[in-house]
């Protein structure tokens, strides 16, 4: 099945993030404050409600924190235009990280004080169910829907060490598939869109901020595929970008942390 192109579902918002890229690659931004300010004035309630359409969870999303949200996925969108590493991609992958992008963080919530350990899971299931809404697959008897979404807003397990509920990998096995019966299994196109969401906080892949429910060598070869492999990477160095744009300090050696970890990853799958 055809992925819809996310520059034609999105032009709005899309014709946006090149601008801001056009204007972050001139210099026009000295810091976070510069870099905020468009961003303030140009997401209006039509305009999130505009995307909300497309990405489920997106409007809740910039509610939180005073946008703070907001201003990360925007921040990401224009990291992954200027990421070397998705310009290499094919035409169809690159819209594969847009959604996935898009979608990442579309169930995060700020906490004060904390991290949101579990956002990852939730936002895979916003993911899926807004992809199905989409009609990017077939649609399916509504409790199978429900059910899978479920699992994963409640896949979560309380960590002592990190007073608060992480991700719990033990339900995997049901994400998964769900993922394999309700979307085309999970190398299919929006497969692929829905675990590059799933696992973009599972590989521990900056020294300074260690995931809290990283996957073992084991459920790396069982749910890693190496066709998601190149996706996942683009999705991660995304995030590291984004939240370094505006320091230069931190993007090198962060680089080559994720470098040695995805090359420690496909090792464990044999590519």
């Amino acid at each position: 099945m055809t992925i819809p192109q996310a520059h034609e579902e999105l032009p709005d918002l899309m014709a946006f993030i090149e601008q801001m890229k056009a204007d972050f690659d001139a210099g026009k931004f000295e810091g976070w404050q510069d870099f905020v300010k468009p961003i303030r004035e140009w997401y209006t309630p039509n305009r999130l409600q505009a995307i909300d359409d497309k990405v489920m969870g997106w409007k809740r999303m910039s509610s939180y924190a005073d946008g703070q949200i907001l201003v990360h996925l925007t921040a990401a969108l224009v990291s992954l235009l200027r990421l070397p590493d998705y310009q290499a991609l094919s035409d169809d992958d690159k819209n594969l990280a847009l959604w996935i992008v898009l979608y990442h963080d579309v169930a995060k919530e700020v906490k004060k004080g904390k991290r949101d350990h579990t956002h990852g899971f939730r936002s895979a299931g916003n993911c899926g169910a807004g992809l199905m809404e989409l009609e990017f697959v077939p649609p399916v008897e509504p409790l199978r829907l429900y059910t899978w979404h479920g699992t994963l807003k409640n896949a979560r397990i309380y960590s002592e060490t990190h007073d608060d509920y992480v991700q719990d990998n033990r339900q995997l096995p049901d994400i998964m598939d769900g993922i394999d019966s309700l979307f085309d299994g999970r190398d299919s196109p929006t497969g692929l869109i829905i675990c590059g969401v799933l696992f973009h906080m599972s590989l521990n892949v900056v020294d300074d901020f260690p995931q809290s429910a990283p996957l073992t060598n084991d459920e790396i070869k069982t749910y890693i595929s190496p066709r998601l492999l190149p996706l996942l990477k683009v999705m991660m160095l995304t995030d590291n970008a984004a939240w370094a744009l505006f320091h230069p300090e931190r993007q090198a050696p962060e680089r080559q942390q994720l470098e040695r970890e995805f090359k420690r990853v496909a090792g464990l799958l044999g590519i």
